[in-house]
């Protein structure tokens, strides 16, 4: 079951999971503090994506180990329509296995884990297409 954490947006407004329960299926994409976002494959991916996401009955939460402030920047420079959140004190990347590297999440609406990756070294996080792909077998299982 997906651990329910409050992050801090790029707007200041503190975001649970668990204000997704029960209305959206969930992709949580854990980067390091040095991700560079408007180079990053997976999340320029997933931004492209994100009209299928949605039609999916999905939401993305990209969670940066890095401070508000930081991530206030980086959400303005990429424009991406989906929340990213600050993980400053690397709490959520601890309490979900990710450690300080890449980590993506794909739970249903009830907040269980359909799939789970850690990159390793040299083997990079599934694509934007795989993650939705994860999302549309959750819909054919749980098509509330």
């Amino acid at each position: 079951m997906l651990p329910d954490v409050s992050l801090i947006a790029a707007d200041g407004a503190s975001v649970s999971l668990s204000r997704y329960q029960h209305s959206r299926n969930l992709v949580v994409v854990f980067l390091g503090p040095d991700s560079e976002l408007r180079t990053n494959s997976l999340v320029l991916g997933l931004k492209k994506q994100y009209g299928a996401i949605r039609e999916a009955e999905g939401e993305v939460l990209v969670v940066l180990r890095t401070s508000p402030a930081q991530v206030q920047e980086i959400a303005a420079a990429l424009a991406a329509p989906f929340p990213i959140l600050a993980d400053g004190d690397g709490e959520a990347h601890a309490r979900f296995g990710a450690g300080g590297g890449p980590a993506a999440y794909v739970a249903d609406r009830f907040g269980e884990i359909h799939f789970a990756a850690r990159a390793a070294e040299g083997v990079p996080l599934p694509s934007a297409l795989d993650l939705l792909g994860w999302l549309n077998y959750i819909e054919l299982l749980c098509p509330e």
